[in-house]
């Protein structure tokens, strides 16, 4: 399985290299907040890494086609999650993500779509439980795009200012900064309740 991955990545990449390279970044960020394995920020870096001044075009495309895609897996966990739903859930074997967004959805379901967002936590999951729970749709969109974006932006800055030393460093790390991300979100909610209590 992670040799197939491996080798789609690949593919990818060398198609973004011959032309096209939007269209690719723009498909890939969709399908992947509803089913496909490999997170679009490879692509995001790699075409930052080809042409550092466009970064941040690069990152609005991945942030607006990822909030898209998440919309039609939030529709799919709304209205076909028996039928399609549960098969890509099962695929991944993200039952204990969706199970843990249900348990938390009542008194934290914003933040959890916030949180997902750009944390390790697979948005895929994060879009249907969304779906499947009813949260309110405008609030999804709203979250989904703030953390879609920080997550995004975040890399597309890194490349813009670092370029080869950011590109070198995410492919190695960039589970570590979509942690420390989530960490600080955490951190951060914490604080204002306390404040606001």
């Amino acid at each position: 399985m992670k040799q197939k991955i491996r080798q789609i990545n690949d593919s990818l990449i060398r198609a973004m290299s011959k032309g096209y390279n939007v269209y690719i970044l723009g498909f890939w960020s969709l399908c992947e907040s509803i089913f496909f394995p490999i997170p679009p920020d490879i692509g995001l870096i790699t075409l930052s890494g080809i042409n550092q001044k466009k970064s941040f075009y690069y990152a609005t495309i991945t942030t607006f086609t990822s909030v898209v895609g998440g919309i039609i897996g939030y529709m799919i966990g709304l209205f076909l999650y028996e039928h399609v739903g549960k098969l890509i859930i099962s695929f991944y074997g993200l039952d204990n993500s969706v199970d843990w967004f249900f348990e938390q959805f009542n008194s934290n379901g914003a933040f959890i779509v916030f949180l997902g967002g750009f944390s390790p936590i697979p948005y895929k999951a994060v879009t249907l439980a969304s779906g499947v729970a009813a949260m309110d749709i405008t609030s999804f969109i709203v979250y989904s795009f703030i953390s879609r974006g920080l997550r995004f932006f975040t890399i597309a800055t890194l490349m813009y200012f670092f370029g080869h030393y950011a590109k070198k460093w995410l492919q190695n790390y960039l589970a570590i900064l979509t942690l420390t991300l989530a960490i600080i979100a955490v951190i951060g909610v914490v604080i204002l309740k306390v404040m606001l209590h």
